[in-house]
Protein backbone atom coordinates (compact mmCIF):
# COMPACT_ATOMS: atom_id res chain seq x y z
CA UNK A 1 0.00 0.00 0.00
CA UNK A 2 1.35 3.23 -0.40
CA UNK A 3 1.14 6.80 1.04
CA UNK A 4 1.10 9.98 -0.49
CA UNK A 5 3.04 13.03 0.81
CA UNK A 6 0.15 14.79 1.05
CA UNK A 7 -1.31 12.62 3.75
CA UNK A 8 1.07 13.56 6.32
CA UNK A 9 -0.11 15.42 9.02
CA UNK A 10 1.33 19.03 9.78
CA UNK A 11 2.89 17.34 13.07
CA UNK A 12 4.81 14.45 10.72
CA UNK A 13 5.95 17.29 8.05
CA UNK A 14 7.36 19.25 10.83
CA UNK A 15 9.08 16.03 12.29
CA UNK A 16 10.48 14.89 8.53
CA UNK A 17 11.89 18.41 8.03
CA UNK A 18 13.51 18.38 11.40
CA UNK A 19 15.03 15.21 11.28
CA UNK A 20 16.33 15.34 7.35
CA UNK A 21 17.56 19.18 8.09
CA UNK A 22 15.62 19.89 5.27
CA UNK A 23 12.69 22.13 4.24
CA UNK A 24 10.01 20.06 2.25
CA UNK A 25 9.90 22.98 -0.03
CA UNK A 26 13.30 21.48 -1.23
CA UNK A 27 11.77 18.37 -3.19
CA UNK A 28 10.74 20.94 -5.74
CA UNK A 29 14.04 22.45 -5.70
CA UNK A 30 15.98 18.90 -5.88
CA UNK A 31 19.57 19.45 -4.72
CA UNK A 32 21.08 18.41 -1.51
CA UNK A 33 18.46 16.75 1.01
CA UNK A 34 16.08 15.89 -0.70
CA UNK A 35 16.69 11.39 -0.54
CA UNK A 36 16.89 12.09 3.69
CA UNK A 37 13.67 13.95 3.19
CA UNK A 38 12.19 11.64 1.37
CA UNK A 39 13.25 8.74 3.49
CA UNK A 40 11.63 10.66 6.90
CA UNK A 41 8.50 10.84 4.83
CA UNK A 42 8.21 7.44 4.65
CA UNK A 43 9.31 6.58 7.88
CA UNK A 44 6.88 8.91 9.73
CA UNK A 45 3.90 6.45 7.87
CA UNK A 46 5.99 3.87 9.01
CA UNK A 47 5.84 5.02 12.53
CA UNK A 48 1.87 5.25 12.48
CA UNK A 49 2.34 1.60 13.06
CA UNK A 50 5.52 1.51 14.86
CA UNK A 51 5.42 4.31 16.90
CA UNK A 52 9.53 3.37 18.55
CA UNK A 53 10.81 3.05 15.24
CA UNK A 54 13.71 5.53 15.07
CA UNK A 55 14.63 7.33 12.09
CA UNK A 56 18.14 5.83 11.43
CA UNK A 57 16.88 1.82 11.82
CA UNK A 58 13.79 2.51 8.72
CA UNK A 59 17.00 4.37 7.14
CA UNK A 60 19.46 1.35 7.22
CA UNK A 61 16.71 -1.51 6.47
CA UNK A 62 14.73 0.05 3.36
CA UNK A 63 16.11 0.82 -0.18
CA UNK A 64 15.52 3.72 -1.73
CA UNK A 65 13.45 2.02 -4.00
CA UNK A 66 11.23 0.97 -1.39
CA UNK A 67 11.12 4.23 0.00
CA UNK A 68 10.18 5.65 -3.42
CA UNK A 69 7.21 2.96 -3.68
CA UNK A 70 5.81 3.62 -0.07
CA UNK A 71 5.06 6.72 -0.91
CA UNK A 72 4.08 5.83 -4.43
CA UNK A 73 6.32 8.09 -6.26
CA UNK A 74 7.28 6.86 -10.12
CA UNK A 75 10.99 6.64 -11.13
CA UNK A 76 12.46 6.82 -13.98
CA UNK A 77 13.26 3.79 -16.18
CA UNK A 78 15.48 3.32 -19.18
CA UNK A 79 14.07 3.25 -22.26
CA UNK A 80 15.54 0.26 -24.21
CA UNK A 81 15.34 -0.33 -28.03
Amino acid sequence: MSNSIEDLTSWEMIQAEKVAGVSAMQLEQGGPGTTALLVAFAWQFERRLNPKLTFEEYARNHTLAEVTEALGLETDEEVTE
